[in-house]
């Protein structure tokens, strides 16, 4: 695949985005391959699949919700920079952890706000050597809600399988809820902030550069998790951060209603969190 002949594809199936050759189509991933993703499909997925499959209402404004929501701009910005999990399957830690941060800066009414949560912590002390097989999103939010996760300066990332390393946590999980249906989704999204989501992923949405994904063409390459941080339904899509360092909209992407499994084969994971830190050193 090349991402020339992609973009005719793009056209002739008149989708609305724009393929164009990255780091990440670079890597020229194959099957089952973690490094750049890490959602690991187990039995207990393919349970969920069953769980929250949806087919109804997929495309139907959420009544009494906004048709419109973006935390990155919604009376100032409650999402953190973009990261980069780099060489590791640590995609469900870095998903959680921008979750997290979000949801801090939301429940402390200050957009803009500090907060740097380490990913190694959560990914190295709740998963362990998982770089090569991924984790669960639902593991990774019980460790932070029986532990707790840390700041970055306390335990900096570092691609590839880490010990654990013991710190003081920052921020705990109280509580979380998994969003199954369409309104649940938007309702946690509007009400309380970004969510968790798992989708599939196909060759060709490592070309993605800019616009609304719609699978085109290209062979499933694997899992992974990322941060749903508003949605459009004028443009019918969701908006959510990557980890995936400066990929598609500056780390960001928007990906069509029903596409992936995002939203029809997993649930929206909604937590409640709380500070037990100090987030200044």
């Amino acid at each position: 695949m090349d991402a020339v002949t992609l973009q005719q594809m793009i056209n002739l199936y008149g989708a609305s985005w724009t393929a164009e050759e990255n780091d990440i189509s670079r890597a020229r991933l194959r099957p089952g391959e973690m490094n750049l993703m890490g959602l690991a499909f187990t039995e207990e997925m393919r349970l969920q699949q069953l769980q929250f499959a949806e087919s109804t209402e997929l495309f139907e404004a959420a009544i009494g919700l906004p048709a419109f929501i973006d935390w990155r701009n919604n009376n100032g910005n409650y999402v953190t920079a973009v990261k980069n999990q780099a060489s590791c399957g640590s995609c469900v830690s870095f998903a959680t952890c921008a979750v997290l941060e979000s949801r801090v800066r939301i429940g402390q009414q200050s957009p803009g706000l500090s907060i740097d949560l380490s990913e190694a912590h959560l990914f190295s002390c709740g998963c362990g050597n998982c770089c090569a097989t991924g984790w669960l999103p639902n593991r990774a939010l019980d460790f932070a809600k029986s532990y707790g996760v840390g700041l970055e300066r306390d335990f900096p990332y570092q691609p590839g399988d880490q010990a654990c390393k013991t710190i003081p946590p920052a921020v705990k999980v109280s509580g979380y809820s998994a969003a199954s249906s369409t309104s649940a989704r938007k309702q946690a999204i509007s009400l309380r902030g970004p969510v968790s989501a798992s989708m599939a992923v196909y060759e060709d949405f490592t070309y993605y550069s800019k616009g609304i994904y719609k699978h085109v063409t290209g062979s499933l390459v694997g899992y992974h998790q990322v941060c749903v941080v508003g949605y459009d339904d004028q443009s019918q899509c969701w908006i959510a951060k990557n980890s995936w360092g400066n990929w598609g909209e500056s780390g960001f992407f928007r990906i069509a209603y029903g596409e992936c499994g995002l939203d029809t084969q997993y649930p929206f994971y909604d937590p409640e969190v709380r500070l037990v830190g100090n987030l200044v050193a």
